[in-house]
């Protein structure tokens, strides 16, 4: 697959957080060139020269995000830590990368709407790069005698999805809270120490009683 040209880094940063708005905005689809390159002060022909179309662009902007985001959960399951911890840390590290990059969910949101029809081969085996490394923290609970059975696969789409979902909320949360028809929390932190506890409370074994001798 070819990869884009080289880019000056300033440049190439415009192009991407232009691109991160559209395409978070907008989805893929209703994106145009001419209105992103005019955002980031560039001609569009400069974009097609160096990603060669808007998918080439769209693909390099989401293998870039997908890369930091499996690196940062590579740093927790690579750690000292016990598996608890790890647990924790990687609820914590999910939510902290969504919150610093809020473009992110509605993107994986649209693309997951759309059937993933945009996402090349690298980014899926980025993305699936992260199960084994989940399965590592559950294998070493088991090892460490405080984790029972668990699928990795459930266990992701669940944290990955229920925190994509609060994330990407946070517009209608503050929204609703203006109105004052309720008031949602628009600070996530309760949230994230709530989806802790009950992450490592279905992870961990249950006690086993030793059957009354006669």
């Amino acid at each position: 697959m070819a990869r884009p040209r080289q880019l000056a880094s300033g440049t190439r940063d415009a192009i991407f957080q232009t691109a991160r708005q559209e395409f978070a905005a907008k989805g893929f689809a209703a994106t145009r060139v001419e209105a992103l390159a005019g955002r980031a002060g560039v001609n569009k022909a400069l974009i097609y020269y160096y990603f060669g179309s808007k998918l080439g662009l769209f693909r390099e902007l989401i293998r870039q995000e997908m890369g930091r985001f499996v690196t940062e959960l590579r740093g927790v399951a690579d750690s000292d830590d016990t598996a608890e911890g790890k647990m924790e840390r990687w609820v914590a590290t999910l939510a902290e990368h969504l919150e610093r990059n809020p473009s992110l969910p509605p993107i994986l949101l649209r693309e997951l709407a759309d059937g993933g029809t945009h996402l090349d081969d690298d980014t899926l085996r980025q993305m699936t790069s992260i199960l084994p490394m989940i399965a590592g923290i559950l294998a070493q609970g088991q090892r460490e005698g405080v984790f029972g059975d668990a699928d990795p696969i459930n266990l992701h789409f669940m944290l990955l999805g229920s925190l994509v979902l609060v994330t990407s909320n946070a517009p209608i949360r503050k929204r609703i809270r203006e109105l004052g028809f309720a008031q949602p929390p628009v600070d996530i932190a309760p949230f994230v120490r709530h989806l802790q506890g009950v992450t490592i409370r279905s992870l961990r074994k249950e006690p086993t009683h030793d059957e009354p001798t006669a």
